[in-house]
């Protein structure tokens, strides 16, 4: 329960210090939402690596994209179609749908992830059996709140939490009495409550122009409390360290291209010893990733 008051309390703090000091820019005009008209746009990327918040989640993937919007509210839809590897031996699609609301540079709304490989599509969370053996409902569906600073500071602070689906863990304070389950190597453990754990990401990332129509973009995201992002282990951790380096480019006024590259490093219980080897994550097992992608964009 306090856990659930403090994320409220955080989450109004944050998007009212958006709103805030996006007011307080007086460097341009500001344009009632209800004035923005009718929006769409249409992409697809392809990427050589699915990369995400420190972790790879698979190989060689087509990304489409498309959203359409009115007066600061929008309705999109996002896909990954690829492979847990660059064989396409294990294809794992993946498809979010995001309703959310726009005003001063501040984007809050809610998505659900789903992915066809899980068995259900419902919010529910894992129970105990399930957790062990690593099956059931891997589907999660997240509040946001994303404020994008004005062109002379582009800055670009996100804040995600789950609030319904795969976000549960095993209370280790509160033990189900008289009772063990025999996970899928055959040793008896005893069985927990389950619980949710609001795993919570936060980003920080800065837009850098460069000549000739570069940029670059620093970003650092962390993981405030125990949850998703660290296995349910550190309370607090630099989850990972980004840098994004793009050429976005337009062939005429509605259609725009992008070609960019990523290097991303997994922070989370980095050591000296293991900073380019292996690591004991189920998603992605190295630390060091990157990726190359390309996009085309009709609006």
């Amino acid at each position: 329960m306090k856990k659930r008051i403090f994320i409220i309390s955080a989450f109004i703090i944050f998007i009212n210090v958006c709103l805030y000091s996006k007011s307080n820019d007086e460097r341009a005009p500001y344009v009632w939402p209800w004035n923005q008209g009718l929006t769409w746009h249409v992409d697809v990327d392809a990427v050589t690596s699915y990369l995400l918040r420190g972790w790879n989640y698979g190989g060689l993937a087509f990304e489409p994209h498309a959203s359409i919007g009115y007066a600061g509210a929008e309705i999109s839809a996002w896909a990954n179609l690829g492979a847990k590897d660059l064989s396409f031996m294990n294809f794992d699609p993946q498809l979010n749908i995001t309703l959310s609301y726009t005003i001063a540079g501040l984007s809050v709304g809610v998505t659900h992830l789903h992915y066809f490989n899980s068995k259900y599509f419902d919010f529910k969370g894992k129970t105990y059996e399930e957790y062990l053996n690593g099956t059931g409902n891997f589907n999660q569906t997240e509040v946001f709140a994303v404020f994008n600073g004005p062109e002379k500071f582009p800055i670009r602070l996100s804040w995600y939490t789950y609030v319904a689906g795969n976000d549960m863990f095993p209370d280790y304070d509160k033990p189900v009495r008289g009772q063990t389950i025999i996970d899928a190597t055959g040793v008896s453990k005893p069985v927990y409550e389950m619980k949710r754990t609001f795993s919570t990401y936060i980003e920080l990332a800065y837009k850098i122009g460069l000549p000739l129509g570069f940029y670059i973009t620093p970003a650092i995201g962390i993981s405030p409390w125990k949850g998703y992002y660290t296995r349910n282990d550190t309370k607090f951790a630099v989850k990972n360290l980004e840098l994004r380096a793009e050429h976005p480019f337009k062939i005429f006024n509605f259609i725009e291209c992008n070609v960019w590259g990523v290097v991303m490093l997994d922070c989370y219980k980095i050591t000296v010893q293991n900073f380019i080897t292996t690591i004991d994550n189920t998603w992605s097992n190295q630390r060091l990733n990157f990726a190359l992608g390309a996009g085309i964009k009709f609006y």
